[in-house]
C-alpha cells in the first residue's frame, strides 16, 4: 500500500507539473503572460509565510490577552503581496483566465511553499556541521 501511495503521489505530482506548463504556454501565447514564474513565487511564498505567522501570533496574542497589533500587521502584509500578485494576474489577463489561473496558481504555490521550508531546514541541518561531543572523562 505505501508503493501505491509513493506512486499516486509522483504521477499527481508529474501531472501538476504538465498542467502548469500548458497552462504557461497557453498564457504565453494568448496573453503574453506567464502565471508560474520565480518572481510571482518569491512573492507568494513570503506572503503565506506572513498570513501563517500573523494568524498565529493573533490567536496566541488573544489566548494570553496580549496585544494583537503584532498578527494583525503580519496578516495585512501578507494579504497586500497576495493582492499584488492577483492585481498583477487579472492586468494581464482577462476575467476568467485570472480567476482559473489565480486560484491554480495559488494552490501550487502553497504546496510548493512548504516544500521548500522543508528544504530550507534540511539545508540548514546539512550545513550546520554538528558533531557529536565525546565525553572521554566519562567512568
Amino acid at each position: 500500500m505505501k508503493l501505491l501511495t509513493i506512486i499516486g503521489i509522483i504521477v499527481t505530482i508529474y501531472i501538476v507539473y504538465r498542467l502548469v506548463l500548458r497552462f504557461n504556454s497557453y498564457t504565453k501565447r494568448k496573453y503574453k503572460y506567464i502565471f508560474f514564474n520565480e518572481k510571482s513565487l518569491l512573492i507568494v511564498s513570503p506572503a503565506y509565510a506572513l498570513l501563517v505567522t500573523g494568524y498565529l501570533f493573533y490567536i496566541d496574542a488573544l489566548k494570553y490577552n496580549g496585544d494583537i497589533l503584532n498578527g494583525l500587521i503580519l496578516l495585512f502584509i501578507g494579504a497586500l503581496l497576495l493582492l499584488k500578485v492577483i492585481y498583477t494576474n487579472f492586468d494581464n489577463t482577462d476575467l476568467i483566465i485570472g480567476v482559473l489561473g489565480t486560484i491554480f496558481q495559488f494552490l501550487v504555490y502553497i504546496f510548493l511553499s512548504v516544500f521548500s521550508v522543508i528544504v530550507l531546514f534540511v539545508a540548514a541541518i546539512a550545513f550546520a556541521q554538528i558533531k557529536p561531543v565525546y565525553n572521554i572523562n566519562s567512568k
